[in-house]
């Protein structure tokens, strides 16, 4: 067999062997058999084969036709198209027989990518919509924190109604105030704090054996019995502790290398928590717990004979008491006793009231038995007349003073550091008064005054006495006896049993530390801080929203798809055509600028007056920070004028972000309040959002299904082409083992 190449149908110039044409590379090949079938033109991209199949070569015409067939299908199936082109230009095509062999499988797999194309296209949008539902959750999450943030200025939570108490000296008395307590000062002195009983043994020797006894604690209202078995001071710390540890601690402190010292306390505070015992008690004296006490007092019986009078009236008086009549006021000089006030220092007198009757009122002024003197007559033309005169001379009565019968400050303590304590007298009886409040102060006088017109004031046997010894069974080595908390409010004293008050003062609890000296000023007033950093937190969250609304709806002519851009880009002008997003940001924008209604007036109307600005007035560039920020809306803050109109304004602030209109204690006005309700066409019921979201899963949803009915497809595809292309490897397979045959035939010739 010979082939000859020429670029015509005439008679080739020259022959190819059967190898030379295998090798050759030819394009868009047409047979073209001649009548006899013995010979083919092949037209091969202008490239002429003449296939001649001599008498020579005596070949079966089966032969020729299989090969002419196997080289056929090679040149018409388009496998020319997956091989690679030379540096001549010229395109190899393998054939049966030679070195190259048929790459079927990438054959095949560059068909599948091209059937692949429309999944992909379809699996890109998805993606897309993936990308842009991101993108719009994230605007959701932006939207709904400011939504929240805007809530938080006047829901239930709001922080102007928060309260905060500020003591000048937290190291004595702390305070904490609720929304319900109300602004204001008040002066505390903590003359006393609230103390448990406590008390310690003697020191012992840590290996010392205390007898078994069983005895009995009585707490307040609570009884507790102990039984002890014996042994060291250990272990009656830990029967104590076992048997009472609710009401009772015990601790154990080591004050040698050898001994030991144990202290017991009550956990409840307060006078009627004092600490009693009762029982076999030997192990608790053994152990110099608890002695038998010796009742012992120190009084003071107060000698009134040598008041003196303040208003030049004499004062009635002996040594058990003075009778101060109306109007009088006298004063004794106590400083020479030097009686000192302590712990458990008393106050006692009597009181006696003596009402005198009203005084009688003004006379009535009518003029009534005036006697009538006679008077000469009068003539007057031919008549005269005569009778008594009307004139009469009468003195007018002096206007009384005013009667006073409700002045009840009659007794009045003066203390050597210029302190007072005033008793209030309005009724007779004994009195007895706790002087614990004035501890360490020395008594300098006493005054007694009665400014009443109606009464006269009996004072008598007035003692101040202080309880040194108590008798019966008490502890030995006392740290602190159970007292109730003592202080004065704005002058007023109070007791309380606990260090924490929380029943005085509306909304505010006191927490009492120490006693002071000098009184304590605290003040009651709004959670500025916490309405600062609201309102701040506010700001961020508008301006995160509002840039990100401008990313996403600014002018951008990239039409790149989103999954094909980067990350710095990816978010660009993605809704720029959407008209829903341009009107949220537009509304957003606004709201800010408007004008709203405050007790202030115009004083106090916009946020700019609060120090919440977009811009200032004034000359800047065009391409400066502040003003690409005012561009887009959003909000610089001066936080020092924020912090001044919340100290003189709060109320104006308040308002100026949430306020009722209406009068139906609704907040239906204000800068928080309108941001809120421009939110809702995005967040809201309904919102654009949650449609756009929609219905991009559902585009998803619906790609999904054709993906998977594409993809299945494609598998029946493939087995398609390898079914085709594995019966083509099976006559290549067939065509190698007749070539090998023709070539040993040729090797004869």
């Amino acid at each position: 067999m010979f082939i000859r190449q020429t670029n015509s149908f005439e008679k080739p110039s020259e022959n190819l062997s059967m190898k030379q044409y295998i090798m050759g590379s030819f394009k868009n090949c047409e047979c073209h058999p001649e009548e006899n079938e013995r010979s083919h033109w092949f037209d091969y991209n202008g490239k002429i084969l003449h296939v001649v199949q001599n008498d020579k070569t005596a070949l079966k015409n089966s032969i020729f036709k299989t090969a002419l067939m196997i080289l056929s299908f090679f040149l018409l199936t388009g496998f020319v198209h997956s091989q690679s082109t030379s540096s001549s230009g010229k395109v190899h095509i393998p054939l049966p027989g030679v070195s190259e062999k048929i790459n079927s499988e990438d054959i095949i797999q560059k068909l599948l990518v091209v059937k692949k194309m429309p999944i992909q296209k379809k699996e890109a949008n998805s993606q897309n919509y993936k990308i842009e539902n991101d993108i719009v959750k994230d605007l959701s999450k932006y939207l709904r924190d400011l939504d929240t943030k805007c809530r938080n200025l006047y829901d239930f939570q709001t922080p102007f109604r928060d309260m905060v108490g500020k003591s000048s000296d937290e190291n004595i008395l702390e305070a904490s105030a609720s929304r319900k307590a109300k602004k204001e000062n008040y002066k505390i002195i903590v003359f006393q704090t609230a103390k448990p009983d406590s008390f310690m043994s003697v020191s012992l020797p840590r290996n010392k054996t205390l007898p078994a006894s069983d005895f009995t604690i009585i707490l307040g209202e609570n009884t507790i019995k102990v039984r002890f078995r014996g042994g060291t001071i250990y272990q009656l710390a830990t029967a104590i502790e076992d048997q009472a540890g609710e009401k009772i601690e015990t601790k154990i402190v080591n004050d040698t290398t050898s001994t030991s010292i144990l202290m017991i306390s009550g956990k409840e505070t307060g006078e009627k928590n004092k600490m009693r015992f009762e029982g076999d008690l030997k192990t608790l004296f053994e152990a110099g717990l608890l002695m038998n006490g010796e009742e012992k007092k120190e009084e003071f019986l107060i000698d009134f004979s040598k008041i003196v009078s303040l208003t030049q009236k004499k004062i009635v008086s002996d040594e058990k008491g003075a009778q101060i009549k109306a109007s009088d006021q006298g004063e004794l000089s106590l400083l020479e006793r030097n009686i000192q006030i302590r712990d458990n220092t008393v106050l006692t007198f009597n009181a006696r009231i003596n009402r005198m009757n009203q005084m009688a009122g003004s006379e009535n002024s009518a003029v009534s038995n005036i006697e009538i003197s006679p008077m000469e007559g009068v003539k007057v033309s031919n008549i005269e007349v005569r009778g008594g005169s009307l004139i009469a001379i009468f003195e007018e009565k002096k206007e009384m003073p005013p009667i006073v019968s409700n002045f009840t400050e009659i007794f009045t303590i003066v203390f050597n550091d210029g302190a007072i304590k005033t008793y209030f007298i309005d009724a007779a009886g004994s009195f007895t008064n706790s002087l614990v409040s004035y501890k360490n102060k020395t008594v300098e006088k006493m005054i007694l005054k009665n400014n009443n017109t109606d009464r006269d004031i009996f004072i008598s046997d007035v003692k101040i006495s202080t309880k040194i010894g108590e008798a019966g069974v008490v502890p030995r080595n006392v740290i602190s006896r159970a007292c109730d908390a003592l202080i004065s409010l704005d002058g007023v004293e109070v007791k309380r049993d606990k260090n924490i008050i929380e029943d005085l003062i509306e909304g505010v609890s006191l927490n009492l530390k120490s006693e002071s000296k000098a009184p304590i000023h605290l003040n009651v007033d709004h959670n500025y801080q916490k309405v600062e950093d609201a309102i701040l937190a506010w700001v961020d969250s508008y301006n995160k929203a509002m840039e990100y609304l401008s990313i996403l709806t600014k002018p951008n002519l990239d039409r790149t798809p989103l999954r094909e851009r980067s990350q710095e880009s990816l978010k660009d002008g993605v809704f720029q055509t959407e008209t829903t997003f341009m009107v949220l940001k537009n509304k957003l924008r606004n709201s800010p600028n408007l004008a709203y209604k405050t007790s202030y007036g115009p004083e106090l109307a916009v946020l700019e007056q609060i120090g919440l600005y977009t811009k200032k007035a004034g000359q800047f560039s065009a391409a400066s920070e502040e003003w690409g920020a005012a561009k887009i809306g959003l909000l610089n803050t001066d936080s020092d004028k924020l912090k001044m109109i919340l100290k003189t304004k709060f109320d104006g602030v308040e308002q100026l972000f949430a306020s009722d209109s209406s009068g139906d204690n609704v907040k239906d006005s204000g800068v928080a309040v309108s941001v809120n309700q421009d939110l809702r066409i995005a967040i809201g019921a309904g919102n654009f959002i949650e449609r756009r979201i929609v219905f991009n899963d559902e585009k998803i949803k619906a790609n999904k299904k054709e993906i998977e009915e594409m993809n299945r497809s494609l598998d029946d595809y493939e087995v398609d082409l390898r079914r085709k292309y594995g019966k083509m490897n099976q006559a290549i397979s067939e065509s190698e083992s007749k070539q090998k045959w023709l070539n040993n035939q040729f090797k004869g010739q």
